[in-house]
């Protein structure tokens, strides 16, 4: 099939709690792509562009099937042109590590899905030209941004044009096929991207009903949550909320940045996370605090905006198999005796704020400081 090439690389792409088919469908909405089945074949490209469609056509010019006329093979077609939601840029923030600075994507709003009179910037700039600004994409790069805020924009103003309709049965008509509809007044006369269509042969023969949509799914499944996870806007798949478990795999950083790589018991044996920055006591320019988890180590995390390709370690776990080694009567109505940080070669540095002995130690693993 039809397999076309992206333009950006990725160090690490996670492929967590999905099916190969969700993972591929969330890549493609992520960059603004489509992917599917069609004539046995499989395709991961560009949305199909609406203006390749036949001139609208009319009574006395209608030639191509794919020309659809309202009173001859269109029995019934209800559009909706609208400038509810619509923008007129969107704009992609995120944050790169690498640089320490900001990088924001940015895009004008058009879409593929439907060549009419009226277009979305247009009508979104009758009402002063409002800008959607996506915050909750953790992003590093210029050219992600730029590529998210690129399909931002096409499913906010794919929907600005949507119809639905019943024509003569016509097997030419499936979803991506580009149509033209004519005869059905200059506001709604044009081109369109199919969405989906259904083939039905009833008491009045064969009929074959239309979606028009745009990149939004008006399926019983894509309405609930269950499409909605599965359709989610990043390509990490569904949020994980909160913070989770997990164990330090690799602290071998090859940037020097003090990351480590995870691995998550409560997914998957074999998965392996991205580099994961670790939280720090302070973190400056030749400055700060450096204390690193080892492989094995439990940590706890949280994800960027919920997304398990971006995971950060909050702090470090003890449990039933690691235990904290300041001896025995650490505690004592309620007070914490002593606190402290211990190697892993026994060297220790100690605050004693026991009533009885009262300071503070260092001590050497070989007792001699």
């Amino acid at each position: 099939g039809n397999i076309a090439s992206t333009s950006v690389t990725y160090d690490h792409v996670s492929q967590a709690n999905q099916s190969d088919w969700e993972f591929i469908k969330s890549r493609a909405r992520e960059i603004g792509y489509e992917m599917g089945m069609e004539d046995g074949q499989f395709y991961f490209r560009q949305p199909v562009q609406a203006s390749s469609a036949p001139q609208p056509g009319d009574y006395q010019s209608h030639t191509d099937p794919l020309q659809l006329v309202f009173g001859d093979d269109l029995i019934e077609f209800r559009p909706r042109v609208t400038s509810a939601e619509q923008v007129t840029t969107v704009k992609v923030r995120g944050w790169d590590p690498d640089g320490k600075q900001v990088v924001i994507g940015s895009a004008t709003t058009s879409t593929v899905a439907a060549s009419v009179q009226d277009d979305p910037n247009t009508l979104a700039g009758n009402f002063g030209g409002p800008t959607f600004t996506a915050v909750d994409r953790p992003l590093p790069k210029q050219p992600m941004v730029d590529g998210v805020a690129s399909a931002i924009a096409e499913i906010i103003s794919g929907s600005f044009a949507e119809a639905d309709g019943i024509a003569r049965g016509n097997p030419k008509l499936k979803a991506g096929t580009t149509v033209s509809v004519g005869v059905v007044g200059d506001h709604f006369e044009g081109k369109y991207t199919l969405s989906g269509t259904r083939h039905i042969f009833g008491e009045n023969g064969y009929r074959t009903h239309f979606v028009i949509s745009g990149r939004q799914d008006r399926s019983l499944l894509g309405l609930t949550s269950l499409g909605a996870s599965n359709g989610h806007g990043t390509a990490g798949g569904a949020p994980i909320n909160g913070v989770v478990i997990a164990q330090v795999t690799d602290n071998n950083d090859p940037n020097n940045q003090a990351r480590v790589k995870l691995k998550f018991p409560w997914l998957d044996d074999n998965y392996e996370s991205d580099w994961a920055r670790v939280t720090q006591l302070g973190a400056g320019p030749n400055s700060g605090a450096l204390f690193m988890p080892e492989v094995n180590d439990e940590v706890l995390v949280a994800f960027e905006f919920g997304d398990i390709r971006r995971p950060f370690v909050v702090g470090s776990l003890y449990n039933g198999q690691d235990t904290p080694n300041l001896g025995s009567s650490l505690f004592n109505n309620g007070q914490v005796m002593r606190r402290g940080l211990i190697s892993r070669k026994g060297h220790q540095f100690i605050f004693f704020d026991d009533p009885n002995k009262a300071g503070v130690a260092i001590i050497s693993s070989d007792g001699n400081l």
